[in-house]
């Protein structure tokens, strides 16, 4: 049985960065099946260069990358100041002073976290 994929009935465009890629595949089915518009990307480069201004509403990025997620958040926001940021981390505590991400995802998150943090900054 083949599932039906709704229509991106929330027309919330989100993009993931995350160097992991089973996180990323998880988490674009997961938004997919919840109707939102994904985009994933493994190479935080690569899905710098996507964003343009208004194309993103939502970033999920991972704090722990081989670009730091603090800096790509800094260099997305460079790029679109209006885009929402939500930082999955497992290390709450290392947080920079100068960089302050709309939500935050604590790792191990539950995938109706994801849904909560999405919807809260895109509201």
């Amino acid at each position: 049985l083949q599932r039906r994929q709704r229509p991106f009935l929330n027309r919330v465009r989100v993009i993931i960065i995350d160097d992991h890629e089973p996180i990323l595949g998880l988490l674009r089915r997961l938004l997919e099946r919840s109707g939102y518009d994904v985009a994933t990307f493994e190479a935080s480069e690569e899905g710098l260069a996507s964003i343009s201004p208004g194309k993103f509403k939502v970033m999920i990025v991972d704090k722990n990358m081989p670009v730091h997620g603090y800096q790509v958040i800094r260099e997305a926001r460079a790029i679109d100041a209006q885009i929402k940021v939500i930082l999955m981390t497992a290390f709450p505590e290392e947080a920079d002073d100068e960089v302050r991400p709309d939500g935050l995802i604590l790792k191990p998150f539950v995938l109706s976290d994801i849904l909560k943090a999405i919807s809260s900054v895109s509201n």
